[in-house]
C-alpha cells in the first residue's frame, strides 16, 4: 500500500490517535495501521480481521480481573509464529476502529448496489 499512497487516490476510512484504515479508490485494497502494524488486505481479508477481532472481544471484554494496559491477549494470524499482542484497552480501541469501518464499507456496498 505505500506505492498506493504516493500514486493513487487513498479515502481515510478512519483516523485516530491509535492508527488508520485507509483505502485505494482504485484497486479497493485496505491498510489498517494500529499502532506498529500495518496490515494491507483485500475487502474479504479484513471482514475477516473484524470477525477474528469481534470473537477476541466478546471472549475478553467484560473479564474483571484484565488489567487495562497489560498486553496479555494474544491474537492468532495466519502464520505459525506470529501473534498480535494487545492489551484490553487496544483491543477495545482496535474492535471499535474496525467495527466503524466494517460498518461504512458496508453501507457502501448497500448504496452501491442500488
Amino acid at each position: 500500500m505505500q506505492a498506493h499512497q504516493q500514486g493513487h487516490d487513498i479515502q481515510i476510512l478512519h483516523k485516530d490517535r491509535y492508527g488508520y484504515v485507509v483505502q485505494c479508490r482504485h484497486c479497493k485494497c485496505i491498510q489498517v495501521a494500529f499502532n506498529n502494524i500495518a496490515i494491507d488486505q483485500d475487502r474479504n481479508e479484513f471482514t475477516s480481521l473484524v470477525k477474528v477481532i469481534e470473537s477476541y472481544y466478546r471472549d475478553h471484554h467484560d473479564l474483571p480481573d484484565q488489567c487495562c494496559n497489560f498486553r496479555n491477549i494474544q491474537v492468532e494470524t495466519p502464520f505459525e509464529k506470529m501473534r498480535l499482542v494487545f492489551s484490553l484497552g487496544e483491543l477495545y480501541a482496535f474492535h471499535n476502529m474496525l467495527q466503524k469501518v466494517e460498518l461504512m464499507l458496508q453501507v457502501d456496498d448497500i448504496s452501491r448496489a442500488q
